[in-house]
């Protein structure tokens, strides 16, 4: 098993022709991160909408089976990258 920042050789047959690559690993971000331990979380209220970044814990608990798998799938391209949702809207009553 390799490691972060290690090399790895590759070989790949391209047009009938076996190349071998030495290429670097990188370790893979999730774009839903699996666990969010000793961490507070981390929302944004904007109009009553509250924003929070997509966990898996909450699509254990809120999700169908097809966004689970399609959101777990997802790899991250930027550093920071996340997906966000609305998990509720406040409704504040006003008497006049």
């Amino acid at each position: 098993m390799k490691k972060p920042n290690e090399t790895a050789s590759v070989k790949v047959l391209r047009d009938g022709e076996e190349l071998e690559f030495s290429i670097k690993l990188h370790p893979l971000q999730p774009l839903v991160p699996v666990h969010q331990f000793d961490k507070h979380p981390s929302y944004f209220i904007f109009a009553g909408f509250v924003f929070i970044p997509l966990t898996q814990q909450y699509l254990d608990h809120e999700s169908s089976s097809l966004l689970y798998e399609l959101a777990l799938r997802k790899i991250a391209k930027k550093s920071g990258q996340q997906l966000v949702i609305i998990s509720q809207v406040c409704i504040m009553l006003c008497f006049y």
